[in-house]
């Protein structure tokens, strides 16, 4: 089953599901075993990582203007997380996730650049989705 490793108690499903069987099996000796099969939890974690994905797309292009900095030509990580402001962990947070979503990629040289789709999320670019995004900016949550 997917995304089990996101579940605080993914290893005990196993056990949980022998016991389930257990008790069907002795309550109703005359039933036909079929596995248990348990729901997919990866529905819920997909809309869960949505939500912090558009925050983080929001703070990339209206809060740090990741993709104005870059619109010159790539940068390496160092010198887009020290004109961002960004301390080590947030920017290994925040490029990843931009890598992600294909908006952001590496050169050969391991510098980072907009990509074509990443354009779109530039001020200076015409036509952008600036405006749209920065529509959600100001929510709390």
């Amino acid at each position: 089953m997917p995304y089990l490793q996101d579940m605080a108690y993914a290893h005990t499903l196993p056990l949980i599901q022998f016991l389930s069987f257990a008790f069907i099996f002795e309550s109703k000796p005359n039933f036909c075993m079929l596995p248990i099969t348990q729901p997919d939890p990866a529905p819920i974690t997909r809309h869960l990582r949505a939500m912090f994905g558009s925050r983080l797309l929001i703070a990339a292009v209206h809060h740090l203007h990741v993709f104005d900095e870059l619109s010159n030509g790539p940068l390496s990580i160092t010198e887009l997380r020290n004109r961002l402001q960004l301390s080590e962990r947030p920017a290994m947070v925040l490029f990843p996730a931009l890598c992600a979503m294909e908006l952001l990629a590496y050169d050969d040289a391991g510098r980072l650049y907009s990509t074509e789709l990443g354009r779109y999320v530039t001020s200076s670019e015409v036509p952008n989705l600036s405006g749209y995004i920065g529509l959600e900016q100001a929510d709390p949550g």
